[in-house]
């Protein structure tokens, strides 16, 4: 759910037909534009989502009140998928994080190589009461043992994040004996900074001087997440009245492609933005949920984030966590945000040198990483 899945095997994808590998494609949701948008391959399944409320919020109260349709939606998805390798007769199975691929591959018998970054699910439910937290505890473990026992049936669980110290998703992994088979091989990021033309060139692009500050916004999630989540960020920005600054914001529908859209002078707002990593370059912060693969992007490119993570998805929190660790941004937790905390840490983090020094070196660190070349060894090395 989301399209940062979707980047990441896109750009293995372009990288093993390269190397004469034919690659197709199984996905659903907002996933299926952005690879048809990228000419490869595709095949659709049925779709799962998890339910936002009226602010962008992931509401797991509606969540669970789907039950039972997820439940359908998901037996259906596995027959898509058992229905798609039955007749494609893969190779190899690579799923990035989805339980139907690989339960599908396990019925086949086709070797699966698996793409994660979170193993452990953690609901975002609080209780006062000690029976509450072992309720809670024990369905935690009894999801983490149920999806334990297919994932380790994988060839190999390759997590595209760094080592520690630098692990983004460190508080979203267990990594106990059965999990032998993982390696970190570093994210997987379809263009590295040094593909991209120099940065002081696409600012004078950008008609940007030396004083002025380029933040781009990179929400995640569904349509519906993004879109309260940009209204929300247009009202604080117009509010904050900050100067020299301006704000570039994607939609991230890769479905538009519609000209964008001046608010204020400011402002501009994308559905798409196709020279994502061009501005990423020229940037001076990124604000965005917390994705795992727009974190990774703005390491490598030594870019301070402002993260605004809703308490309830536990993932992204995580994540944030990580990131205000390592000093290379903060976070704000969604349900508390407002004018005055917004403008306040938006100017923290711009104003304040030691965020863009601890970026530039830690990105220095994380572009000795090339986790696309190693997994690509990874599953050649599987056929020889």
């Amino acid at each position: 759910i989301g399209l940062g899945h979707a980047a990441r095997t896109a750009a293995l994808a372009r990288h093993l037909i390269k190397r004469g590998h034919k690659v197709v494609f199984s996905t659903y949701g907002d996933a299926v534009d952005f690879i048809r948008r990228k000419g490869y391959s595709i095949l659709i399944g049925h779709s799962l989502k998890y339910e936002v409320d009226e602010k962008g919020r992931l509401s797991l109260k509606n969540t669970i009140a789907r039950g039972p349709k997820t439940l359908y939606n998901f037996s259906r998805q596995i027959g898509d998928e058992l229905y798609f390798m039955g007749v494609l007769e893969p190779d190899i199975v690579i799923s990035d994080s989805r339980l139907s691929t690989s339960i599908s591959a396990i019925f086949w018998g086709i070797p699966s190589y698996l793409i994660i970054n979170q193993l452990l699910i953690i609901l975002p439910l609080k209780f006062k009461k000690s029976y509450g937290k072992t309720a809670k505890s024990f369905f935690e473990k009894l999801l983490y043992n149920i999806m334990s026992k297919i994932w380790e049936r994988s060839e190999k669980i390759v997590v595209p994040d760094f080592p520690p110290p630098y692990t983004i998703s460190q508080r979203n992994l267990i990594l106990t004996e059965k999990y032998k088979k993982s390696i970190f091989i570093g994210p997987i990021v379809e263009v590295f900074p040094n593909e991209v033309e120099d940065r002081a060139n696409i600012r004078r692009k950008l008609n940007l001087s030396d004083k002025d500050k380029l933040i781009l916004v990179n929400p995640s999630g569904t349509k519906s997440e993004k879109k309260a989540y940009i209204e929300m960020l247009i009202k604080l920005i117009r509010k904050s009245k900050f100067q020299n600054v301006f704000f570039i914001i994607s939609k991230g529908d890769p479905g538009n492609n519609s000209p964008p859209i001046s608010i204020d002078e400011n402002i501009k707002v994308y559905s798409w933005i196709e020279n994502k990593f061009e501005l990423l370059k020229a940037s001076d912060l990124i604000i965005s949920h917390g994705g795992h693969t727009t974190i990774a992007e703005a390491m490598y490119y030594g870019v301070p984030m402002v993260l605004t993570p809703s308490s309830s998805h536990t993932e992204r929190y995580n994540n944030a966590i990580s990131v205000e660790k390592m000093g290379i941004g903060r976070k704000i937790i969604w349900e508390e945000i407002n004018m005055e905390i917004f403008r306040k840490t938006i100017k923290e983090v711009l104003n304040n040198s030691i965020y863009r020094y601890n970026s530039k070196k830690i990105a220095e660190y994380c572009n000795e990483f090339k986790g696309i070349n190693k997994i690509i060894d990874i599953i050649e090395s599987s056929g020889e």
